[in-house]
């Protein structure tokens, strides 16, 4: 697999030509039933400018993770993911990473210490998705290459592809942490699936029920850490693996 981390052009071509590029993040929500922050409702308002024709917001969720504020917004849209990634991918202050897999959309960026995150899937009606944002920095946006976290559950072939941490320079587990990365794994998705679950459990994390059924994600919770999985399958035998945690 042949994966780059490019800038989004203004006008992203449409079809497999589009090719796969690096996305900044994984971004899950971890559970529903969590307080509702004030500050995160009032700034609800900036997902006005990614209204399009044909797009319809079906739900809307804000929430704290270990007191990092959280927004998420899901929609339906008439129209195929690649056609409201070309218009998502024209919005730079937002969106600088794209990757197109397994025939989706995924679109991610950095703003004003915010990271944003806009998932577009192929679905019956034309797309379904979900935009989300999330306080990533502190100060400075974190520098995306230094060395990412070691986590002992991940498979030993795992290779990362990108790294993304509020406070670059603490440990996996110290108390306010919050990092989203990306791996390549030379697993298949289901492989992959039951391995990091095999892992996780041994090493003391409870899956969330909610996301138990849904094929290549899942939401685990070890104390008061928060971890968010999602597999995308890529070229035969090979899978995407996007890491969100909150320690």
């Amino acid at each position: 697999m042949n994966n780059r981390s490019l800038r989004v052009p203004l006008s992203m071509p449409a079809g497999a030509a589009a090719g796969r590029r690096v996305l900044g993040a994984c971004l899950l929500s971890l559970g529903c039933g969590w307080p509702i922050h004030a500050e995160a409702r009032a700034s609800f308002a900036a997902f006005s400018e990614f209204a399009a024709p044909g797009l319809l917001w079906t739900s809307s969720q804000s929430m704290l993770l270990s007191g990092v504020p959280l927004r998420v917004r899901a929609f339906s849209y008439q129209g195929e993911p690649l056609r409201l990634a070309q218009l998502y991918a024209a919005k730079p202050a937002y969106f600088q990473r794209i990757l197109v897999a397994g025939g989706g959309v995924v679109l991610s960026g950095l703003r004003n210490g915010e990271h944003w995150l806009a998932e577009l899937h192929p679905a019956a009606t034309g797309t379904s998705g979900r935009l989300s944002v999330m306080r990533v920095a502190r100060g400075q946006p974190p520098d995306p290459g230094r060395p990412r976290p070691v986590f002992r559950w991940l498979p030993p072939q795992a290779r990362p592809l990108f790294s993304l941490q509020d406070r670059p320079d603490a440990p996996p587990g110290k108390a306010g942490a919050a990092g989203q990365h990306v791996f390549s794994v030379a697993m298949s998705v289901t492989d992959l699936t039951a391995y990091l679950r095999r892992r996780l459990r041994s090493d003391g994390w409870v899956e969330e029920p909610a996301y138990a059924a849904v094929a290549g994600h899942s939401a685990w919770r070890r104390s008061s850490s928060r971890l968010a999985l999602s597999s995308l399958p890529e070229a035969e035998g090979e899978s995407s693996l996007y890491v969100h945690h909150i320690d």
